[in-house]
């Protein structure tokens, strides 16, 4: 089975502007970053102790669209629509989240909108030995290749090396399979099964962009 990386898109003629949401909102200064509830406070290392003060404001040039790229959020997520919610609900989300809701103002006037938080797995379900993974410095280039065997060496490694990890070729263990959306710490990226890719694209939801992975 083939998975695929889900992104934002950038497509300015679909997005309108790339990052969609501005670095603060109107009305608020810096010091609203040192908030306990900040955005800038999340983690994917675990759950907020208290609810997080998810209010965004999208570019004057920006597109409402169903998955938000947002700017100043300090986790790994989807900002989505609430028809891109109930959609997803539909399908299997692999890891612990949670599902908080957020406010997005557009042309003057507030949406509601839900950030999915996912809490970091340990990797399973997907197939080290026979995945290829490579070091990467900036998380764009491509380095030598790496074997690790657990999420702990990973982590040890991208310390020592001052180094991303990447995945060139990704194999998930058909007996653990991980769900139809799922978010991996290594790479620090999200993934969704075929059958969520097919669905997603016939629906016509707007705002993702998609990068196979086999």
């Amino acid at each position: 089975m083939n998975y695929y990386r889900i992104t934002n898109s950038t497509d300015s003629k679909e997005v309108g502007h790339y990052i969609q949401c501005k670095g603060m909102i109107s009305g608020k200064r810096a010091d609203w970053f040192d908030e306990p509830n900040s955005m800038t406070k999340l983690s994917n290392d675990f759950y907020p102790e208290v609810e997080p003060d998810l209010r965004f404001e999208l570019e004057e040039r920006a597109k409402k669209t169903d998955l938000i790229s947002t700017s100043n959020i300090s986790a790994k997520g989807l900002l989505v629509s609430e028809r891109l919610l109930s959609f997803l609900r539909m399908y299997t989300l692999a890891n612990d989240h949670k599902i908080f809701e957020a406010n997005v103002n557009y042309d003057a006037n507030d949406y509601t909108y839900y950030w999915i938080h996912f809490v970091k797995s340990n990797l399973l379900g997907v197939d080290l030995e026979n995945s290829k993974l490579y070091l990467s410095e900036f998380g764009f280039d491509k380095g030598d290749y790496i074997s690790i065997k657990n999420y702990d060496q990973a982590i040890s490694i991208m310390q020592d090396q001052d180094s991303f990890i990447r995945f060139e070729d990704f194999v998930l263990e058909e007996e653990n399979m991980l769900g139809d959306l799922f978010y991996l710490p290594v790479p620090n990226q999200i993934f969704c099964s075929e059958k969520l890719y097919n669905e997603i694209r016939s629906k016509g939801f707007t705002g993702i962009e998609f990068e196979e992975v086999k």
